[in-house]
């Protein structure tokens, strides 16, 4: 997925007014055709209306889906050779990305 900037804006307009299609744009930029045609858009209607254009929402994919387990015994929470006493703990002894699942597991 292409991080939009305003160089490779100017450049996509740059391609655009030489004649070149989406589909060859954004294979010179690295992204889809439709995404040239969206971002094109984007830019002409914020010009058009004096609206900023909001850079697109990227979610980050998580780096692994975490399941947990609670020893009721120990108090404590386990993943992966990681401990914490409570469940916010261990989220932060996570690699960056991290998402939780499952983590009404119990064990003992």
């Amino acid at each position: 997925m292409i991080e939009w900037s305003d160089e490779i804006d100017a450049k996509l307009f740059e391609l655009w007014d030489k004649g070149l299609g989406s589909k060859k744009i954004g294979e010179i930029l690295g992204t889809t055709d439709n995404s040239v045609i969206g971002r094109r858009s984007r830019l002409l209607k914020a010009k058009a209306t004096g609206i900023p254009v909001k850079k697109p929402y990227r979610k980050s994919k998580p780096m692994i889906d975490v399941h947990p387990e609670y020893d009721a015994i120990a108090n404590m929470w386990f993943f992966n050779g990681i401990e914490a006493k409570s469940i916010q703990d261990l989220i932060k002894k996570l690699p960056k990305g991290s998402t939780i699942k499952d983590y009404y597991k119990k064990i003992a």
